[in-house]
């Protein structure tokens, strides 16, 4: 599993990593969460998602420092 870096959401209303999803969309107009057929393929940015992940992060990257630890959450883009 691996930390979402553009989150989503689409028209079943899952939030999805964007390229994940976008991929799907390619060969396929479900859900790959229902199977069920999506009325469309739009996807509107999951920004509370994006922050909350910012947040954590920033939170986990500063008790790192703190803590010295040598491991720390992925780099962001």
């Amino acid at each position: 599993m691996e930390i979402m870096r553009d989150p989503v959401i689409a028209a079943d209303g899952h939030t999805y990593e964007r390229a994940d999803i976008e991929l799907w969309f390619a060969n396929n107009n479900t859900s790959p969460k229902t199977g069920a057929v999506l009325p469309h393929v739009s996807l509107i940015p999951n920004h509370a998602l994006k922050a909350m992940i910012s947040d954590f992060l920033d939170e986990a990257l500063s008790a790192a420092h703190e803590e010295g630890d040598a491991v720390v959450p992925a780099a962001r883009e």
